[in-house]
C-alpha cells in the first residue's frame, strides 16, 4: 500500500492520510507504518518514498560516505534550515548561520 502511494516523481505526497488508512484496514500502529516507510526509503533510487524535497535530500545525503560525520552534520542542517537559501544560491547567509 506505501509503495502504491509513491507518485510519479518519486515522492509520498499524502502519507499522513495514507498511513490513517493502512492502520485501520491493516490493523497496526503508526511506528509499523513508520517502520515500513523507513524500509521502502532506503531502496533505489535514494530518496524514493520521500514526503517532501528536503526530506528526499536528507536520505540521499545519509546515503552517502562523507570524510567526517561533522561535514554530513553540516549539509544536513543546510538542507532542513536553508533551503531557500540553497535554491537562491545564498551561500554566504548559510555559512554566516552555521558558522562555517
Amino acid at each position: 500500500m506505501i509503495i502504491g502511494g509513491i507518485d510519479d516523481r518519486g515522492y509520498m505526497p499524502d502519507y499522513e492520510n495514507l498511513s490513517k488508512k493502512i492502520i485501520d484496514e491493516l490493523e497496526v500502529t503508526q511506528k509499523e507504518v513508520d517502520d515500513a516507510l523507513d524500509i521502502i526509503q532506503s531502496f533505489e533510487p535514494e530518496g524514493i518514498g520521500a514526503r517532501s524535497l528536503k526530506e528526499c535530500l536528507i536520505i540521499q545525503i545519509k546515503e552517502q560516505s562523507f570524510e567526517t560525520p561533522e561535514l554530513e552534520e553540516i549539509l544536513i542542517k543546510a538542507i532542513e534550515n536553508h533551503l531557500e537559501d540553497l535554491a537562491n544560491k545564498d551561500f554566504g547567509r548559510i555559512v554566516k548561520s552555521l558558522k562555517i
